[in-house]
């Protein structure tokens, strides 16, 4: 993905939420390989920021890249330590991305 506008990265963010809250903690489900296209998309988002940034484009708020490393923090940490996913962290990356989506919303 190459350097991005504010809209792209949110349209992109929203695919992530979606496939988040497509998950379920249901004995049938496999959460773990559920979590990896997110994971991906959420890179290649943070991938195409720092690309903006690195051609001296400004997108989104100031604290976009910052936000955006939380975010991949906390989508690594969705499995670890080993031993399934923590669906309270599932949560908590839902609500962040949420309100990461309101914040890149066309004023």
């Amino acid at each position: 993905m190459d350097a991005v506008t504010g809209n792209e990265v949110r349209a992109q963010l929203q695919g992530v939420l979606h496939a988040l809250e497509a998950m379920r903690p249901d004995p049938v489900s496999r959460p773990l390989q559920a979590l990896a296209d997110p994971a991906q998309l959420l890179t290649q988002v943070r991938n195409a920021v720092i690309a903006a940034r690195r051609a001296d484009r400004q997108v989104g708020p100031p604290d976009l890249l910052q936000r955006l490393n939380q975010l991949a923090s906390v989508m690594a940490s969705l499995e670890y330590p080993l031993g399934g996913v923590h669906w309270t962290r599932i949560d908590a990356l839902r609500k962040q991305l949420g309100a990461l989506i309101d914040a890149l919303a066309p004023g």
